[in-house]
């Protein structure tokens, strides 16, 4: 609570007590009696301000970003508690943070847990409110203008208005919050961010679709210059300011809209992609605040050090060096960005993923979509930060709060099952791990971690073993844990080949490279050789990114001794995380980049410990004469593993389809280098646990990096 003092705690006490004890009428009548409404914020030059103690105050945004997603939940089924937002809050203003963004309208919990903690303290958290338009809505007008969209999305601002005044009741519906909302959060917000990042499909057909739109002229805000979705930016923010005034008055709140480097205002001419990421411009510069508006406007953006391309690629981009002495593309976008605007600028999301998958890259900063260590990440949100205060902007939030397991990502969404994706931790996806807390799997804690320590392999009984060599299993949301024991051979030094018998139809029986044979066809392998040189080979024939992208055309030819089951020959586990480039203003032609993501990284997963790394996927221990291994679920072509789903026959069709297929369990064998007696196949199973999946959380490294980069500002 900072420095409050013993009086203030005493009261706020008292008035808690009270609103309880009186419901939630007497909460709004002491509330009313006591919250401070004098909190008011305005944007003036490249600044937010604050208004407090009599004056007005420069205010730096120190956000987090917000959804609504949790493990077992898709977001719009709204799965966060109370207790659970209460408990956040506490921990993003110990983190320094000063701002929470969220997106749409979040259940009841949310702002009755943000009343409470806002009352209790000096040190308010302040709330971004997103508005967004109905995605539905989008795929089927294409034009901003139409009627349905339109109205859709006015009702849609004035039940969100409503909700944080605490004045309405929404009824259940799919996929959005629902419930009574009665506790006024308004003091507290500081201003709404509209819409969503805008794909040129939609904001294009709009300025087609309206040439006799020539602008806007509001109450509250007018245009000029403006394109049709420009002037529909305008009027849907100028009807936004118009009924929270008419039906609730007050103090009038910074409005702004959400965009992005695919939409901003600027040329880029190095960009590969021009046709889309240069396609149409969305420039809030067009859209001004009449006298009334005296809060002002400001411009968001989400951005990035590693999508679009022309970030990594321009080259006066790629030669700015930083105030640090590093060549910094992303500082210098910034930079340029900020030029362009005469109103206030705020980051509305910056961040790199934990993933173990990744799916892009900079070269230049290493700030990469995925693959990130978790100190890795709080360094580089870090950095970031620092790049964004440098260059002149309003603040900086970062995405995100939470990991969200339902995410998806472009390199793998076709490999998995979409309606499962919340239920299991997928860590090959880089979308799921933006966060700075983690969702581990497990109720409490992690069954396993290589981390040297293999006392929760006591009692297991082993899957199957020969010649000194034990293997065990065990399993849950995000990955299969091995433990491979030898008490004749040295771990060290000694190669092992772990084969997976998953699909039965499918899989070799051979490894022809290293003339491994097998009891069982088997559709993986496990190689553990030594710290450096250990990874995970699939079955060339269930190989998911030879057989999607050889379809393709574009990036290699097709092999047909790949597309035959039983060949003996088994593939790198790869993921794609680009295509082949053409840089226009340099002429430059950028081969394909993919990452061996099969690739095993030796290293101690468990978070106790200082040598602890997320990306650790096995622990050579000599002492116990042992090896643990950690494989996420992806890699043994799982599509869900909490229903036992997994790639079946990739050729069953002749165009791209994974054509699923359940299982019962998994056939493990293993072979040590060198020896003709390989173990007898050993079966593992698990329970399914559908959309039951278990987990707790974690604060990550990035954490407590954040925490002490904000305090610094």
């Amino acid at each position: 609570m900072g420095n409050v003092s013993k009086p203030k705690i005493i009261f706020r006490l008292i008035l808690g007590v009270l609103i309880v004890a009186l419901g939630i009428p007497g909460g709004h009548v002491l509330y009313k009696f006591y919250s401070n409404r004098s909190v008011v914020f305005e944007v003036k030059g490249d600044k937010f301000q604050i208004y407090r103690n009599g004056k007005w105050q420069d205010f730096l945004v120190k956000g987090v970003d917000m959804g609504s997603g949790k493990p077992g939940y898709f977001p719009g089924q709204m799965g966060i508690t109370k207790e659970e937002y209460a408990l956040w809050f506490k921990q993003i203003a110990a983190m320094n943070a000063n701002v929470i963004r969220v997106y749409t309208i979040l259940s009841p919990g949310f702002y009755q847990a943000l009343f409470e903690y806002n009352m209790l303290t000096d040190k308010p958290l302040y709330l971004l409110q997103g508005i967004w338009v109905d995605d539905n809505d989008i795929e089927e007008f294409s034009d901003a203008f139409a009627p349905k969209l339109v109205s859709n999305f006015q009702e849609e601002i004035r039940l969100t208005i409503d909700v944080l005044h605490g004045r309405t009741v929404i009824k259940p519906s799919t996929g959005r919050a629902s419930g009574s909302f009665r506790f006024n959060v308004a003091p507290y917000v500081m201003g709404y961010i509209m819409v969503e990042e805008m794909e040129p499909t939609f904001v294009v057909p709009t300025n087609q679709n309206n040439t006799t739109v020539l602008g806007f002229e509001g109450e509250y805000l007018y245009t000029e210059k403006a394109s049709p979705y420009e002037a529909w930016l305008a009027s849907m923010g100028n009807y936004a300011i118009s009924y929270e005034q008419e039906k609730y008055g007050g103090r009038l709140k910074p409005m702004s809209w959400t965009n992005w480097p695919t939409t901003d205002p600027l040329e880029h001419l190095n960009e590969p992609n021009r046709t889309w990421e240069d396609a149409v411009s969305v420039d809030l510069e067009h859209i001004h605040p009449t006298e009334k508006l005296t809060a002002g406007i400001f411009a968001s953006y989400h951005i990035y050090p590693h999508f679009p391309d022309f970030i990594r690629f321009q080259p006066e981009y790629v030669s700015f060096v930083d105030s640090k002495g590093k060549h910094n593309p992303y500082e210098a976008y910034l930079r340029d960005l900020k030029k362009h605007h005469t109103m206030p600028v705020l980051v509305a999301e910056f961040g790199v993923p934990t993933s173990r998958g990744i799916s892009r890259m900079n070269h230049i900063l290493g700030y990469n979509h995925g693959h990130n260590t978790e100190k890795e990440q709080g360094d580089a949100n870090a950095d970031m930060f620092d790049s964004i205060v440098n260059s002149g902007y309003a603040g900086g939030i970062v995405f995100s709060w939470q990991d969200e397991w339902f995410k998806k990502t472009w390199n793998t969404e076709l490999f998995d099952i979409e309606d499962n994706r919340p239920y299991w931790s997928n860590y090959e996806v880089s979308e799921q791990s933006y966060g700075l807390l983690s969702y581990d799997p497990g109720d409490k804690y992690t069954i396993c971690q290589t981390d040297g320590d293999i006392s929760e392999w006591k009692g297991k009984t082993p899957v199957c073993g020969a010649d000194g060599i034990e293997l065990y299993a065990m399993s849950d949301e995000r990955y299969i844990y091995l433990m491979l024991q030898d008490m004749k051979g040295d771990v060290e030094d000694q190669k092992y080949y772990i084969g997976a018998d998953i699909v039965p139809s499918l899989g070799s029986n051979t490894y022809k490279k290293e003339g491994v044979n097998f009891s069982r066809n088997v559709d993986s392998i496990v190689v553990l050789n030594g710290k450096d040189n250990s990874t995970v080979l699939v079955e060339a024939s269930e190989d998911v990114y030879y057989r999607y992208y050889s379809l393709l055309g574009e990036f290699f030819d097709r092999q047909p001794a790949f597309e035959v089951r039983n060949s003996g020959l088994f593939n790198p586990w790869l993921l794609m995380m680009c295509r082949p480039l053409f840089l226009p203003q340099t002429k430059e032609h950028i081969p394909m980049e993919f990452f061996d993501s099969g690739k095993l990284l030796h290293g101690n997963s468990s978070p106790s410990s200082p040598d602890y790394t997320n990306l650790a996927d096995f622990f050579i221990s000599p002492q116990n004469r042992a090896i643990e291994v950690r494989i996420p679920w992806m890699l043994f072509n799982a599509a869900d593993p909490s229903t036992k789903m997994f790639v079946g026959d990739l050729y069953a069709h002749k165009t791209f389809d994974t054509n699923p297929a359940k299982v019962d369990g998994i056939y493990f064998e293993v072979h040590r280098a060198g020896n003709n007696n390989p173990s007898t196949p050993g079966y593992y199973t698990w329970h399914a646990w559908a959309d039951s999946p278990t987990a707790h959380e974690r604060l990550k490294e990035s954490y407590f990096i954040m925490q002490k980069k904000f305090a610094e500002y």
